[in-house]
């Protein structure tokens, strides 16, 4: 059974029916990003006569979600990839701080350490 043809059925049996997202082509060959908002009329038998359907263009605001998924998931990695730098900073800092002891230096002082890592206050 075609697509179509199970949305209208889905839509005969339950009299509404939303489609949050679909794609249409248009002539031009161009996908299309809709909603579809549809509502079922019966006739005074209680059969279906026809359709009042809504076709919204979201198109744009697809592209719009997608792209922050992806900027999202970009972020998400960058957070891995700098708290991956940090816990190697913080190894690195312990590492230096153990050789420096062994040569009888002090450790570390809050200077220098803020010169590594201004973030550290």
């Amino acid at each position: 059974m075609h697509l179509v043809e199970q949305g209208l059925e889905r839509l005969k049996k339950l009299g509404s029916l939303h489609v949050a997202h679909s794609q249409l082509i248009r002539k031009n060959g161009q996908p299309l990003d809709v909603e579809i908002h549809s509502v079922a009329i019966y006739g005074k038998d209680g059969k279906f006569v026809r359709t009042r359907s809504v076709i919204i263009d979201i198109t744009e605001r697809r592209k719009t979600e997608l792209e922050l998924q992806r900027k999202m998931e970009q972020m998400e990695f960058m957070g891995r990839v700098n708290l991956k730098r940090y816990k190697k900073m913080l190894e690195m800092e312990k590492e230096i701080k153990t050789l420096k002891g062994r040569l009888g230096e002090k450790a570390f002082e809050d200077s220098e350490l803020k010169s590594l890592n201004p973030e550290i206050s």
